[in-house]
């Protein structure tokens, strides 16, 4: 931790927040008022791993501005690839149009070789402009639809209690997406953060084929599959589906009942900094890999 002026103002500059009670509590303040949710219940969780790092400033003992450094693996055509993803970005709107945010992307910029390191965040268009000043460039991303026929389901919904309590479920997770042509790697802390929280109400599990589904039933998203298994995603996503079609959370192998759109998950969109072959051509980041 060290003290830095900024446009006269003092702050003290930390990295990581984690283990710190105090600074903790004080950043899901800084979070949950910007974006209304913490991570507090990830901690508590024990999932909150050294793959994620907030880089803060600090004025008066209260966090009031941060970027959170990400450090996802990514495997695609048996080769895997490391990426930095930046996310969590906030600043308290006291301080805000102070360059705080500029000054914590050049700290974290001077702490990897930002020549050579894949930086990616998602950014919505009123902040465009302001990381293509830091050399980040649009990436265009496709959403997948699949068409489904609704069939007789072997999937039940269960909660994130039982996903905790079962060694099944948790290796599940380890085995990852046998459907993805992108997939996130060893990454388990992250998809916990999603399971845990906003999407614990999304979890299905299908005995007969032993396979652990992230699903929502009111938007059609098949956000995630996990498990060895031998059955179809046709099988998999119609037994989940209400409807003729679901969109897909990630980028499938090729199939006949699947259709392609550039589009923006969540009114976002992907940039980069120092191209991956992750982002080349056709591409889709999966969903729960978005930090």
């Amino acid at each position: 931790m060290k003290q830095i002026t900024i446009n006269d103002t003092d702050y003290l500059f930390r990295i990581g927040v984690r283990d710190d009670i105090d600074i903790r509590k004080s950043y899901n303040q800084l979070v949950n008022g910007i974006f209304e949710f913490d991570f507090e219940f990830w901690h508590e969780a024990g999932y909150w791993t050294d793959a994620n790092v907030p880089y803060v400033l600090i004025h008066n003992n209260q966090v009031v501005a941060n970027v959170s450094v990400n450090h996802i693996t990514f495997e695609r055509g048996g080769v895997l690839f490391e990426t930095v993803q930046l996310g969590t970005v906030c600043t308290h709107p006291k301080h805000r149009n102070q360059g705080l945010i500029r000054f914590l992307m050049n700290q974290i910029f001077e702490a990897y070789n930002s020549d050579t390191t894949s930086f990616y965040l998602y950014a919505n268009e009123n902040v465009m402009d302001f990381y293509q000043q830091f050399g980040f460039n649009f990436v265009p991303e496709n959403q997948y639809r699949m068409k489904t026929e609704p069939c007789i389901s072997t999937f039940s919904q269960i909660n994130k209690k039982t996903l905790l309590q079962s060694l099944q479920d948790l290796r599940l997770l380890s085995e990852g997406n046998p459907y993805t042509a992108i997939a996130m790697k060893d990454n388990l802390g992250l998809l916990m953060f999603y399971l845990l929280g906003p999407f614990q109400d999304y979890l299905y599990y299908s005995s007969s084929y032993n396979v652990l589904a992230v699903y929502d039933d009111v938007s059609g998203i098949l956000f995630d599959v996990f498990g060895k298994t031998k059955v179809s995603l046709d099988t998999v996503a119609s037994e989940l589906s209400n409807a003729q079609s679901l969109v897909l959370g990630f980028m499938p192998y090729a199939s006949l009942n699947v259709s392609k759109k550039s589009v923006n998950y969540d009114e976002t969109a992907l940039f980069v900094r120092n191209q991956n072959p992750i982002f080349d051509g056709d591409s889709c980041v999966p969903y729960l890999s978005h930090a």
